[in-house]
């Protein structure tokens, strides 16, 4: 959840728009989940990012660090994982 992010933080990190589902502030991060493409997905974050529930909002996951399956589910590729 350290890759999909309330903000932009790179010019290749991919939009992805959701519904807020709920969103947590504790101290100086911020967890959301949120629901998109049928899925549920959670960002956590530094920093307070409010989103209200229910609301439509975009999030953005850095693809360099993600983690690619196949249809089947087995893993096919894993970017950026070492750091």
């Amino acid at each position: 959840p350290h890759y999909v992010l309330p903000f932009r933080k790179s010019e290749n990190a991919v939009p992805i728009e959701g519904q807020i589902v709920v969103a947590e502030l504790s101290g100086s991060e911020s967890m959301i989940h949120f629901e998109a493409f049928g899925n549920d997905w959670v960002s956590l974050s530094h920093g307070v990012h409010p989103f209200e529930t229910g609301a439509t909002a975009t999030l953005y996951a850095e693809p360099e660090h993600g983690m690619y399956f196949d249809a089947d589910g087995r893993l096919v590729a894993a970017t950026g994982l070492a750091g």
